[in-house]
């Protein structure tokens, strides 16, 4: 690999692009840019630019394969990170990702991860071959669209360098292209930077792998099937009527109508609430998962453990003047299935939103917040330092300059942006703290409740009382993240190891 001019390193995309890529026309100006039975990617053209929803795998160019549809500048967007979604990033100016996405898009693919696919590949190639006599008599499924390539040599030559950093998407972000807008969905549970693109004129939803006509991997450790079900929810019923093609990026069927986000959700619900029996099974890469499976599509979670029973000791036995019997030379394992290609080896919640030395928070404080908008925990992360500080002007920018924001305590409410001004300008500095633990609880809309407790503490750095604030934070006019009520409770002695309720 070489260093391009802007610093990012050029990878080794083997194949050509007109033997790799299917490209397939969809409605006006959106086109399907597909690895068949690997990736689906899409282009969305505006007047005045484009949006190529993912970059697949790496193995072509696929800004070649863009640049046949459209000669308009294209913006990339990675529906979420992994590997397969993100391989051709390095080939593009501009790329737009959620901020928890960054780190494994700006990082290199290893090369063992892009080994272990190159296998799969041509497994899945071989089993095309051996059905396409049968397709051909029987059954004329395959077009171009859909008929997988095959992997000449060259593709051992394949690498994924970092691309650019991305530029972060927020949820409810709009993407104007010129003529045609698309809005930013954050939608976790395959992973926890999973984002939908939705175009609401057109009535198009581009899913990622947020939707999968086959098999929902929601076994892998970035992936929770409770916060999968809440997501399909509350995407179903937010585009309930509004949309009239799914664009999932993953299996052969590269379209579906709007009712399968409706029967994944209901599938999700019956999953997580233990309603949906399972099965031992594996995935495509025969790593053993517990597979639910439905009418079109399955959902994979992890294998529940047998439980061990306890082994009866041995009975001692006598020594024996037998003479002692070489044991047989121990039979070579089976070789280790690959680790995932599509999965990074761990998700890392951005040291910016994970809490700061201000905070003196442990870094699990902030995590759920960060995972359910970065530029949130940001937000709280900055008005905890505001008021550790005694930052009056910070405390002040935290809140909406609405007139009907308020602050309660035990001495009632204040109201008003000036009523607040003079109530900070006037109390007493509070004295050190650090956050103990925060809980969050989104709403159907654009507001979230943070509840925190707080510990104060002692000159020599020890807890001497406990307090808990509550706050509703809003998206305000210019888009960012403000508080419009909070609700403080009264400091309180912290309990000490000999309480009960501390279980002492």
């Amino acid at each position: 690999m070489t260093a391009g001019s802007d610093g990012v390193l050029s990878g080794r995309a083997p194949l050509a692009a007109r033997e790799w890529f299917a490209l397939r026309p969809l409605v006006a100006r959106t086109w399907l840019v597909g690895e068949p039975g690997h990736v689906n990617c899409f282009l969305i053209e505006g007047d005045e630019r484009a949006v190529l929803v993912d970059t697949g795998l790496g193995l072509a160019d696929v800004h070649a394969a863009a640049r046949t549809l459209t000669d308009r500048p294209i913006l990339a967007v990675n529906s979420h990170g992994h590997d397969d979604h993100r391989g051709g990033n390095w080939l593009f100016d501009e790329v737009a990702a959620h901020p928890l996405a960054t780190p494994a898009v700006t990082a290199p693919v290893p090369a063992d991860r892009l080994t272990a696919y190159l296998a799969v590949a041509r497994d899945q190639y071989a089993a095309y071959q051996r059905m396409r006599a049968d397709d051909e008599r029987f059954f004329h499924l395959l077009t171009d669209e859909t008929t997988p390539r095959p992997l000449p040599p060259a593709a051992d030559d394949w690498t994924v360098p970092p691309g650019p950093t991305p530029t972060p998407l927020a949820d409810g972000q709009r993407l104007d292209l010129g003529g045609r807008t698309l809005t930013v969905l954050h939608t976790p549970g395959h992973s926890p930077d999973s984002l939908c693109l939705v175009d609401e004129r057109a009535g198009l939803l581009f899913a990622g792998d947020t939707l999968i006509t086959g098999d929902f991997w929601v076994h892998m450790p970035d992936a929770a099937v409770d916060v999968f079900a809440a997501t399909l929810r509350t995407l179903q019923r937010r585009l309930d009527g509004a949309i009239r093609e799914i664009y999932p990026a993953h299996t052969l069927r590269y379209r579906v109508g709007p009712d399968f986000l409706r029967r994944a959700a209901d599938a999700f619900e019956d999953v997580a609430a233990g309603r949906a029996p399972g099965r031992l099974g594996t995935d495509l890469l025969r790593r053993p998962a517990l597979r639910h499976d439905f009418a079109d599509f399955s959902i994979l979670r992890p294998p529940i453990p047998e439980p061990i029973e306890p082994s009866a000791p041995a009975a001692p036995t006598a020594p024996s003047a037998a003479p002692v019997v070489p044991s047989a030379p121990a039979v070579p394992s089976a070789p280790a299935v690959p680790t995932a290609f599509v999965v990074p080896t761990a998700f890392v919640v951005p040291t910016a939103f994970a809490g700061s030395e201000s905070l003196a928070a442990p870094d699990p404080a902030l995590a759920d917040l960060a995972v359910l908008d970065p530029a949130l925990a940001a937000a709280f992360a900055r008005y905890e330092s505001a008021l550790m500080a005694d930052d009056v002007a910070g405390q002040r920018e935290s809140f909406s300059s609405h007139a009907g924001v308020v602050r309660v305590d035990p001495d009632g409410p204040v109201v008003g942006p000036q009523a607040l001004a003079a109530f900070r300008a006037a109390r007493p500095t509070p004295g050190p703290r650090r956050l103990r633990d925060l809980h969050v609880v989104r709403s159907p809309g654009e507001t979230v409740v943070t509840v925190s407790t707080n510990e104060r503490l002692g000159p020599e750095g020890q807890v001497i009382g406990l307090s808990t604030q509550t706050q509703v934070w809003a998206r305000d006019d210019d888009g960012s993240w403000r508080v419009i009520a909070a609700c403080v409770s009264p400091m309180r002695t912290a309990p000490t190891p000999t309480d009960p309720a501390v279980g002492g």
